[in-house]
């Protein structure tokens, strides 16, 4: 059976930026960062001389590697609207919704600042997207 082992973030930036946003909001027990390069990475993501910096940050219940490209540089996608293919956001429960916007912001991240409606399901009570200091999705569910 499948089991979720990490979501993997390339960052545009500074590793440090989403390091410690996602810090602040996972609180990791463990945190590995170290450079890889040679022919097993190489091997993995399917690029000839590839070198990479990585910050695995693992918590009880999640863990985030983000990554940063060092060769080659990483194509950046600007993305705005949320309508796009592929991999969209990370979705995140939480019991109060307002307490984690306010991490969010206070951390680097930012919220459109539009009304949030509450949802008519027994189990949530709210569901916004934020984002993340780039511009990543983040979904914030409280229940």
């Amino acid at each position: 059976m499948f089991k979720i082992r990490h979501i993997g973030i390339v960052c545009k930036g500074e590793i440090e930026i989403l390091k410690n946003f996602y810090s602040k909001l996972i609180k990791p027990h463990t945190i590995k960062e170290q450079t890889e390069e040679g022919s097993n990475i190489d091997q993995i993501v399917g690029i000839k001389n590839v070198k990479l910096k990585t910050c695995k940050l693992l918590s009880e219940n999640i863990t985030i590697e983000i990554i940063k490209y060092l060769k080659p540089k990483a194509y950046i996608n600007e993305f705005v609207n949320p309508s796009f293919t592929g991999l969209n956001h990370i979705s995140f429960t939480v019991e109060s919704f307002e307490e984690a916007k306010k991490l969010i912001i206070e951390s680097g991240g930012f919220c459109d600042n539009k009304k949030i409606s509450k949802i008519q399901n027994n189990n949530v009570k709210f569901v916004k997207y934020l984002r993340d200091p780039e511009n990543n999705i983040l979904e914030i569910v409280e229940i």
